[in-house]
């Protein structure tokens, strides 16, 4: 009996450890997400004299969320896209208005806990496909939407929920991945995995059993399978990784790894190989820009080894940033556009 009192207590012992990590973890990760006007990014008000957006509200669950409309009156199709973790629709902007330039009406969103959207935090690797979720029933809605096809397109996070969304049978014309995972449990595991094995070997569990007690349904969901659901309504997908993705491996979590599991014959593949381009993020600019990032980020770490635990006061950083050339930094791939425009054409969108 004492073993047994001894065993109970030590598990005990270990729920408790490991929920209290647990929750330590998702806070840290999930924390909310304001954006900064102190970055090299273009952001809305660098582009708002040539490109009029309109802002609208939709409903996610119990938080209304923020959406926003440029475009509008253009008449190719209706773009929806969905923004990584830890970014807001805004930083996305640059290949958002290729898209508008392009012909397009290009429909976006703050998830839950980022940008201009209500929400203490954004909580967990489903809300994205949830929000989408939301978004893609709110567009339908809409009468102004009627007669356009619908393009979804994300990036990670985004990504995900691009595929992801495809299993609740939306009519969907395309859906275009960029550096998307196939399952919210499964990135999660090679995450934590890259961070500590030990941690992860203790702490999966409870951020397992988090994960599905939170979104349900939304955390089994997979990318692989909601795009072979998609060929019944003659959707087509455009998957694209970068083959030294170091946030999502490539022959690991990726969309990309399912290949041999998606049976979709309308599927498309593209990998980013050119060395320094083929990132998690860095497909999206020219060399040029991705260099000139580079060098704008380790002199800015010069700067913060000269303040105590590297708290850079305010002016500091606004005048550091304010000195730098966004039309360089924000030079966007004409390898990404290529890929993304033939895709489209191909399909006759």
């Amino acid at each position: 009996m004492p073993v047994l009192i001894i065993i109970a207590a030590v598990f005990l012992l270990y729920l408790i450890v490991a929920i209290a990590a647990s929750e330590v973890m998702y806070r840290q990760i999930f924390k909310r997400y304001d954006g900064t006007p102190y970055t090299t990014v273009k952001l809305y008000p660098d582009y708002q004299a040539k490109y009029p957006r309109e802002e609208m509200t939709f409903p996610s669950g119990r938080y209304n969320l923020r959406g926003y409309l440029y475009g509008a009156g253009n008449t190719r199709g209706l773009v929806v896209f969905t923004h990584g973790l830890w970014s807001f629709h805004e930083e996305y902007l640059s290949i958002m208005l290729h898209m508008v330039d392009e012909g397009f009406q290009v429909f976006t969103f703050d998830i839950k806990g980022c940008g201009k959207s209500p929400g203490r935090n954004c909580r967990g690797m489903a809300q994205s496909v949830m929000d989408l979720h939301a978004a893609l029933s709110y567009v339908e809605k809409q009468e102004r939407f009627q007669g356009l096809k619908v393009i979804t397109m994300g990036h990670s996070w985004g990504g995900f929920a691009t595929a992801a969304v495809l299993n609740f049978g939306h009519p969907i014309a395309a859906a275009i991945s960029l550096s998307g995972f196939n399952e919210s449990y499964q990135v999660m595991k090679e995450t934590m995995q890259k961070m500590n094995k030990v941690m992860a070997f203790f702490l999966l569990p409870i951020a397992k059993s988090e994960l599905f007690l939170r979104y349900g349904k939304y955390a089994r969901l997979s990318a692989a399978e909601g795009i072979n659901k998609a060929a019944a309504q003659g959707t087509a997908v455009l998957i694209t990784h970068g083959n030294k993705d170091e946030m999502i491996e490539y022959d690991g979590a990726s969309v990309m790894a399912q290949k041999d599991r998606i049976t979709n014959p309308k599927t498309s593949y593209y990998t980013f190989t050119k060395q320094g381009l083929n990132l998690h993020n860095s497909f999206f600019n020219t060399a040029r820009a991705q260099n000139y990032f580079v060098e704008t980020y380790r002199a800015y770490q010069e700067i913060e080894k000269q303040y105590p635990k590297k708290k850079v006061p305010e002016q500091v950083q606004k005048e550091f940033y304010e000195s730098k050339d966004k039309e360089i930094a924000n030079e966007l791939s004409p390898e990404l556009c290529q890929v993304i425009d033939d895709f489209l054409k191909k399909q006759g969108l």
